[in-house]
Parts: C-alpha cells; sequence; structure tokens
C-alpha cells in the first residue's frame, strides 16, 4: 500500500472517530419536555360580571343596503377593581 493510502486510512479513521463521538454526545443530552400550552378556562360562575355590548351602527352601505350584523364573539375577561371604588 502506497503512502497516500495510509494517510486516507489515518483520515477516514480519525473522521469515524469524531463522528462516533459526536453521536454519543448528542444520547447523553437530556431532551426537554416540551413547556404545556396553557389553557384558558371559564371564570367562576361566583364572579360579577358586566355584559357590554358593542354594535355597530346602522349605517347605509355605499351600494345603498343597510349593514347587518353577521356574528357574536364572546369573550370573558377579569379586571381586577380594589376595595371601596
Amino acid at each position: 500500500m502506497s503512502v497516500q493510502g495510509s494517510l486516507l486510512d489515518e483520515s477516514i479513521d480519525a473522521d469515524i472517530e469524531a463522528i462516533s463521538l459526536e453521536i454519543e454526545a448528542l444520547k447523553e443530552t437530556p431532551t426537554v419536555p416540551p413547556k404545556e400550552k396553557p389553557r384558558r378556562v371559564a371564570l367562576p360562575a361566583s364572579f360579577p360580571r358586566r355584559e357590554v355590548r358593542h354594535e355597530p351602527g346602522k349605517h347605509a352601505m355605499h351600494c345603498g343596503c343597510s349593514w347587518s350584523g353577521i356574528g357574536e364573539d364572546i369573550s370573558e375577561k377579569a379586571r381586577l377593581t380594589p376595595p371601596g371604588l
């Protein structure tokens, strides 16, 4: 075998060893479990509620048609009100 061939074999062996070490390092790294996504839950029934409706005005459209609502979106928000106010 020529000198070049032996140098190539040494290079391949070194590369294989380096790759093996990298694979072992990756196997030893503990995986972090994914964070749980926060879930929205309904506010307790004992909380006071106030309903606020935002209705569009009865405007005529440019085409002469009248505006009509197409749906309803409901959300609950908790707001802290200091005692005595």
